[in-house]
């Protein structure tokens, strides 16, 4: 057991029970839990607006001489709330582990008026996509769609996308492990491009990732 100071600005109120602040109890995880498990927490409390990234700094810095504040202050430094499932916070956390340069999630491309996708990350330099796969997707479709709509819709969607010249990655779970090695290859590969020559699409960037299930 630890035992640490609990000022009363780290105390919050849910029904008769007084819990720690969202910010304090993710900062106090993310002291001892792995760095990987402490960013995805981290981000869904970002996404889901239980805490900001003010509140996880503020907190963050009144822990800073405490065991594990290292720990913490590297996890909130690496937490973005844009993330919209556990697998996008993994796969970016496996792209920096990787020494690549870091995408830009949730960005829209658009041709004139027209939504052409929402991607999972972007890198604009090169027009290249990042798409996390993950199996919820098609096993429990959002939307009232079925399996089978959603897998057309998805291949359409890349179908738009690559005939605008953009590089698309798809990157699933199991990708993340063993796949790897392939997945950064052809992203170190298509990183060196330049891209279309001429853009016949624009980007415009979300601030904010979308829950895409009610709770």
């Amino acid at each position: 057991m630890t035992c640490a100071p609990l000022p009363v600005r780290d105390v919050t109120t849910r029904g008769p029970v007084p819990p720690t602040s969202p910010a304090r109890t993710l900062v106090d995880c993310a002291r001892e839990m792995p760095l990987e498990d402490a960013v995805v927490a981290i981000d869904a409390a970002l996404l889901r607006r239980h805490t900001s990234p003010a509140e996880l700094e503020r907190a963050t810095a009144a822990v800073r001489r405490w065991p594990g504040s290292a720990r913490a202050a590297r996890a909130v430094a690496l937490a973005d709330g844009r993330a919209e499932s556990p697998l996008e916070s993994r796969g970016r956390l496996r792209v920096i582990g990787a020494g690549l340069p870091v995408f830009e999630p949730q960005v829209e491309v658009r041709v004139g008026a027209r939504l052409v996708a929402v991607l999972d990350g972007w890198y604009e330099d090169a027009a290249v996509a990042i798409e996390f796969d993950g199996r919820l997707k098609y096993t429990d479709p959002w939307r009232d769609r079925t399996a089978g709509q959603v897998l057309w819709e998805e291949k359409r969607r890349e179908d738009g996308l690559r005939a605008l010249g953009i590089g698309v990655v798809r990157i699933a779970d199991t990708d993340l492990g063993r796949g790897w090695a392939r997945v950064e290859q052809r992203l170190r590969d298509l990183l060196t491009g330049a891209g279309p020559a001429q853009r016949r699409f624009t980007v415009v960037r979300r601030t904010a990732g979308v829950l895409r299930r009610s709770e």
